[in-house]
């Protein structure tokens, strides 16, 4: 038995009282005779090539000088295989800043990996956003993202080559206050053998910022001396979060004259 193949050959088997030679292409395999109804099976193993479509394969036996043959010998066999590529495309997310600002702009890097062994084909990305948020999704290189919304599809015009990443951007406004969390799946019309990884949930925290001011004014300006001086202390909160969200007034009265004499310093106000 002569068989050439289109695969990696990386093992042979055959039942006791054969032979087997074989090469990383090339497989011999033979035996002194061979009993009547009796069907022995060779097994051939191997790693298929890396492309798409079909291989043929053709497989012959050689009879010796004194085998007579029949009508029905069959002396050669073909089987054609279809080739399915595979991919193994990943997702992962970064956020910048993080946490994030208040009400500032954040901004998610999606990284897409191909372990291969094939190309993907037709890589998408399918952006979900925290309820009440709107992605916009930026064009760059070979990516174009939908519209801005809730929910963000990036394409790759391209396929992505075995071993290789692609990178694509989406940006959102944080919330005021508390958490933002995002998900993002990642797919290809490639056969992916691990669905696993394939999706990337973050949550990210957002940073309180409260602008916080604070103004003083003196009553009466000028004052004459012995005279009572008012001070008003107004601390305010621009927000965005809360930390008073509103003004607080302060005031502080010197309810006693404090003698300062023409020519020395004022004596310690009395406690």
């Amino acid at each position: 038995v002569t068989d050439t193949v289109p695969i990696t050959v990386t093992g042979v088997s055959a039942p006791s009282g054969w032979t087997v030679e074989y090469t990383s292409n090339t497989i011999t395999c033979s035996t002194p005779s061979l009993l009547p109804y009796t069907w022995p099976d060779i097994i051939v193993t191997g790693i298929a090539p890396m492309i798409s479509g079909t291989i043929t394969n053709t497989v012959w036996i050689t009879p010796t000088g004194s085998t007579v043959l029949t009508a029905t010998s069959r002396l050669s066999d073909t089987e054609v295989t279809l080739i399915t590529p595979l991919a193994d495309v990943w997702i992962a997310k970064e956020p910048t800043p993080n946490p994030a600002e208040s009400e500032g702009v954040l901004t998610y890097t999606l990284t897409v990996t191909n372990d291969g062994p094939s190309d993907a084909e037709n890589v998408s990305i399918v952006e979900v956003l925290q309820p009440g948020f709107v992605g916009y999704g930026i064009d760059a290189g070979d990516w174009t993202c939908s519209a801005p919304a809730n929910t963000v599809t990036c394409t790759l015009a391209t396929s992505l080559t075995a071993g290789l990443s692609s990178t694509v951007q989406l940006t959102t406004t944080a919330p005021v206050s508390g958490t933002q969390w995002n998900m993002a799946t990642v797919s290809s019309t490639t056969y992916d053998p691990d669905l696993e990884n394939n999706t990337v949930f973050i949550v990210t925290a957002v940073r309180p910022t409260a602008d916080l001011q604070v103004a003083k004014s003196d009553t009466p300006d000028p004052v004459f001396a012995g005279d009572v001086l008012t001070y008003t202390v107004v601390v305010s909160n621009a927000g965005p979060t809360s930390a008073g969200a509103g003004d607080t007034t302060l005031q502080a009265t010197n309810s006693r004259r404090i003698r300062i004499p023409w020519g020395g310093r004022a004596s310690r106000y009395p406690s």
